[in-house]
């Protein structure tokens, strides 16, 4: 088993990768943290895990993992929020 430890940091995001034995065979162990809780998922190549971890990274760094992780209340809140800036975004556009 090779022994190393590939990281992805696009940003501020962490996304890392290692290997790991499963049944006699290697893969590779995709971990990262959002919102406090730590994530993890697997892939059989280290090509498939590179490409994951970077796939993940980039959307943590563009806020579009653990961004919209509401409960109920809290999500339609939100969105009803959003809906009533609706009019200040679109007058933003038109002045630009």
């Amino acid at each position: 088993m090779s022994k190393f430890h590939l990281s992805v940091r696009p940003g501020s995001a962490a996304v890392s990768a290692r290997p790991y034995q499963n049944n006699g065979s290697e893969h590779f162990l995709i971990t990262w943290n959002v919102l406090g809780k730590r994530h993890r998922e697997s892939r059989s190549t280290l090509d498939a895990a590179k490409l994951r971890a970077e796939e993940l990274a980039i959307a943590i760094s563009n806020g579009k993992i653990g961004a919209t992780e509401l409960s109920g209340p809290d999500r339609d809140s939100y969105h009803h929020a959003l809906h009533l800036l609706e009019p200040l975004t679109a007058s933003f556009k038109t002045r630009t």
